[in-house]
């Protein structure tokens, strides 16, 4: 950069500007792109950039849309700020939830840039810190991003008017806030496909008191921005009524449908823009024999003291509590007497148990009601085959397919068994069912999808299952818990009063097979019919 930098001087007239498209760390996915080092290293290229060009720059980061990658060293990765939720679970932004790379370029482009401020020269102590600067007048902002393995202790000085010393030093006792990005604020699980992060929280901000202490811990392989004397609105009187409105910005439950006996695990990170959070609040209405429930929160450092503030809210659910919808409500309060909040809703379920036995195949094939789909206008089939079998299973349904590629088509073709489902869908939760798969390509993967009236543009509830090479598994479903592929228009949650259809499906050119047992609906209530037992391994 400082070499554009140099040839654009020496060979351009004027200053021009400068476009910075679809950065990462890298072009492969990897798991490490999943986790806070990604948000350090993206928070790094971006400021190097903005302190270079910051009057006339563009930035466009590389966000893939939450797809995964199969990387180099066998694990996956996403070059996105943006990834699906994990099934089961519930998030602000719907379908999606925010990775360790949004939040590392939101706090570069809301906590450290800033309209009107000046490029300082800066200097770190320490090669394992870099260290990035901008001020005005008596406010100074200050990246710091750790490139070791080992949480570093950094102390930082106004050495002049015009330079920043990032080591030991006297300095002014001012206003000083730090916004901290790292392990303890986010955390994925899993390194494979079906990896998910474990909702932990956004930046997590704290105040310091330079007459005390100075020191500024930045996380290993995290990310601290320090303001100086930032600007504080509502902090007094005379603009205690311009404060801002304190916003949600990042809210997730770990389990949104919860049995008696489980806990409510909530995270949450909240903003007021150039204001400080204050204090926070959780109820809960209709909470069993105490009626209201009502907690107050702490942030995870403790202190209620910066403009952004991150939570981890914990609620057990008590043992006389009754089956049913309900909210946690959330309030933050902030300067000026502001209050954000956010409703959020989850579900007490009481316990599943097998209601009717939708298909077991123990009456040959002319009692299944089904219909095959193969798409493509060549030799891609399936058909279906009963096998007969002893007490306690029974028979058992074979669909063979034969997929091929059309090579104009851009995603991986199908071919699919589609079931009629029985009246008696609408008033279920889910389904739990006994299959076994086998692809002979690699690739090939295998799919419930669940026809719903609710979608318009073939964006489907649906499931990836395991290609388990033969091997039975008993799987179950929940409608609530299911999730679209991703990319039509977002419905909040599946209806069993709307599914028109099942469909097992097998991806990708090849041949195999999908075998079927044992499709029972569930219910939380009403007289259990018992399915087969002893079978095979649970999932």
């Amino acid at each position: 950069m400082d070499t554009l930098d140099t040839w654009m001087k020496r060979h351009l007239e004027g200053e021009r500007g400068v476009s910075l498209s679809e950065f990462s760390t890298c072009v492969q996915g990897y798991s490490l792109l999943m986790d806070y080092p990604q948000a350090s290293a993206v928070a790094s290229i971006f400021a190097q950039h903005a302190v270079r060009f910051g009057n006339r720059l563009q930035v466009l980061p590389w966000d893939a849309f939450g797809n995964l990658f199969k990387g180099p060293d066998d694990t996956w990765g996403t070059i996105s700020m943006t990834a699906l939720v994990k099934e089961g679970s519930w998030n602000r932004w719907k379908s999606l939830e925010p990775t360790a790379e949004y939040y590392g370029l939101y706090m570069t482009f809301k906590n450290f840039l800033e309209d009107g401020f000046a490029v300082l020269p800066v200097e770190s102590s320490t090669p394992d810190v870099e260290a990035y600067a901008i001020g005005k007048g008596d406010s100074v902002r200050v990246m710091l991003v750790n490139l070791s393995e080992n949480p570093q202790v950094v102390q930082i000085d106004r050495a002049s008017t015009e330079g920043i010393v990032a080591e030991v030093g006297q300095g002014d006792l001012v206003r000083t806030e730090v916004d901290v990005f790292g392990a303890d604020q986010f955390k994925w699980v899993g390194t494979q496909v079906d990896a998910y992060p474990y909702p932990k929280m956004g930046p997590s901000g704290r105040r310091i008191n330079p007459s005390k202490s100075k020191d500024i811990t930045v996380p290993a392989f995290g990310l601290a921005v320090v303001q100086i004397n930032p600007r504080v609105v509502g902090l007094d009187k005379a603009t205690k009524a311009n404060a801002a409105k304190p916003q949600i910005l990042a809210a997730a439950l770990e389990k949104k449908v919860l049995l008696v006996g489980d806990s409510l695990d909530l995270f949450v990170t909240a903003v007021q823009q150039d204001g400080q959070l204050t204090n926070g609040m959780v109820t809960i209405d209709n909470w069993g024999k105490r009626g209201l429930y009502m907690a107050a929160i702490e942030p995870d450092d403790g202190k209620w003291n910066a403009s952004i503030e991150s939570f981890h809210v914990k609620v057990a659910i008590p043992e006389d509590l009754y089956n049913a919808p309900r909210t946690i409500r959330v309030a933050v309060g902030g300067l000026g007497g502001k209050v954000g909040v956010i409703d959020i809703p989850f579900r007490v379920r009481g316990a599943y148990r097998t209601t009717k036995a939708m298909q077991n195949f123990d009456n040959g094939i002319d009692a299944v009601d089904w219909y095959p789909v193969a798409n493509g206008d060549n030799a891609t089939a399936i058909d279906a085959k009963v096998f007969n079998g002893a007490p306690p299973h029974g028979g058992f349904i074979r669909h063979e397919f034969l997929i091929e590629q059309p090579p104009a088509q851009g995603w991986p073709n199908f071919a699919g068994a589609y079931y009629v489902v029985p009246p008696e869908v609408k008033k279920s939760v889910g389904i739990v069912f006994d299959y076994a798969t086998n692809h002979n390509n690699p690739d090939g993967y295998f799919e419930v999808q669940i026809a719903s009236s609710q979608v318009e543009d073939y964006d489907e509830f649906m499931v990836r299952l395991k290609n388990t090479h033969g091997n039975w598994v008993r799987d179950t479903l929940i409608w609530e818990n299911m999730k679209q592929e991703g990319w039509g228009k977002t419905i909040p949650q599946l209806d069993p009063t709307k599914i028109k259809n099942f469909s097992w499906r097998a991806r990708y050119s090849g041949k195999g097979y999908i075998s079927l047992d044992n499709i029972y609906l569930l219910g939380e209530d009403g007289e259990e019919v018992p399915m087969p037992k002893g079978l095979r391994r649970l999932r």
